[in-house]
């Protein structure tokens, strides 16, 4: 017979309900560091690098967007801009911020490339380096991968803007498990620990939570759809 305490159903509900309270919290305190990008000026500086804009199938992006992203990113000092629609659906914008830290992205030279998967600006130079020769109708899927290829052509010059002038278009099925395919390694370590934490009904120790001691989430995959709230599986977009 154990003698070890359990917890009664009531606690596991307030610590269940707790840690998903502290989740959100998190993310959107994450969500709020996000900087939205400046209007256009009415010209821009003669020493501004040049840029080329790509673009997943479907995306367009209008003149004086170009223009306002080119301006931001030539103050800045950017090479490589990501440019999110405001109103990302909510699935992709909870998976946006829970892979990112807006206030150390840009000085993070080891961090993943991440994105909304839209529209990113690109200087020209990087886009000789990485031999880039696609700049338009790319799938969300290769809009994904090459994110993660820019930040390491340049690691300390990369970084995100919101807009609404993008209008977000929808990642398909395919695209979807393209990206978790691609993404199963990294990770695998935050699955894990949060199967084990919903699986054992106890409190969650220090590894299954998450930076800023939010429970880790579980990877997003189709059925999740099923089980996810009623924003997100309608595709309600979240304002960033």
């Amino acid at each position: 017979m154990s003698l070890q305490p359990r917890l009664q159903p009531n606690a596991v509900m307030a610590i269940v309900t707790a840690g998903l309270l502290a989740d959100a919290l998190w993310r959107r305190s994450r969500a709020a560091r996000l900087q939205p990008l400046p209007p256009a000026p009415d010209t821009l500086p003669d020493s501004a690098r040049q840029y080329r804009v790509i673009t997943a199938a479907g995306v367009d992006v209008d003149e004086p967007t170009r223009r306002a992203a080119v301006a931001y990113a030539h103050r800045e000092g950017l090479a490589v801009l990501d440019l999110v629609p405001r109103g990302l659906d909510a699935l992709r914008a909870m998976e946006l911020v829970r892979r990112l830290d807006p206030a150390s992205y840009r000085t993070a030279r080891l961090a993943r490339g991440e994105g909304g998967g839209h529209a990113l600006l690109v200087a020209a130079d990087v886009v000789e380096r990485a031999g880039l020769t696609r700049f338009e109708g790319l799938t969300t899927a290769e809009m994904d991968a090459l994110t993660e290829r820019l930040k390491r052509y340049a690691s300390v010059a990369t970084d995100l803007a919101v807009t609404p002038a993008i209008d977000p278009v929808d990642a398909t099925a395919a695209d979807r498990r393209a990206i978790l395919r691609r993404r199963w390694l990294s990770d695998l370590p935050t699955y894990l620990t949060a199967r084990t934490c919903w699986a054992s009904g106890r409190s969650p120790p220090a590894s299954c939570s998450a930076p800023g001691g939010a429970p880790a989430a579980r990877p997003d995959h189709d059925h999740d759809a099923r089980r996810a709230p009623d924003g997100a599986r309608s595709g309600q977009a979240v304002a960033l």
